[in-house]
């Protein structure tokens, strides 16, 4: 039993002294987190740890997929229609994010690069927090849009929790040097994925636009 104990406490000890090593190094894996600005308030500054702490809410977002470099676009509106009421297509205003990829080839066109991954990461985290592609307010049917086909796709996302609204896109969108996509379409060639946030509204303000 005192061996036991020996060795355990020497493998804690290498351990620790491996990890503080990699920390001073500058080597230590982290986790990437990109904050997605909420639209409810302003930003606030800083606060000590004796003031109240401010709790997540269900419409917070999830971080950019982390494995890409996004370009921040600011506020601006959505580059296409992200949600329908009662069948009326509509834009919505909000913050825009883009990451581009570009392919030399068909071949590595076709190997998907990032895309799935961005796809998946959206797609799977989103379907765990709750979020659906469609909601009612007062008689009315607000759908998030989704599309695919022609080199481009639309995937939205919409949640409401009481009063707050919120919808997320993922747009992308690949622009080919000849012909068109599926049949014809010749890299080189880019694909462009834009993530849109939607500001913070009520179904109701909605309805009024």
């Amino acid at each position: 039993m005192g061996k036991i104990v020996v060795i355990v406490g020497i493998l804690l000890l290498v351990g620790g002294g491996i990890y503080l090593r990699m920390r001073s190094q500058g080597t230590a894996p982290t986790s990437p987190v990109v904050s997605l600005p909420t639209a409810s308030a302003p930003q606030q500054p800083a606060t000590s740890s004796s003031d109240k702490k401010v709790e997540e809410t269900p419409l917070d977002l999830p971080p950019l997929f982390p494995e890409a470099s996004w370009k921040e676009e600011g506020a601006g509106t959505s580059p296409m229609e992200v949600i329908s009421v009662d069948g009326n297509g509509k834009k919505l205003s909000g913050n825009l994010w883009s990451y581009a990829e570009n392919f030399a080839t068909m071949e590595a066109f076709n190997s998907g690069g990032k895309g799935g991954e961005i796809f998946s990461y959206y797609n799977d985290t989103f379907s765990k927090d709750g979020w659906i592609d469609k909601i009612t307010a007062g008689g009315h049917t607000i759908t998030a849009i989704r599309a695919d086909g022609g080199g481009a796709s639309l995937m939205s996302y919409i949640r409401s929790e009481g009063k707050g609204f919120r919808v997320f896109s993922l747009l992308t969108q690949t622009s080919f040097a000849k012909g068109e996509f599926p049949v014809d379409a010749q890299c080189p060639c880019a694909s462009t994925y834009r993530v849109f946030v939607s500001d913070l509204l009520s179904p109701s303000d909605l309805l009024k636009k």
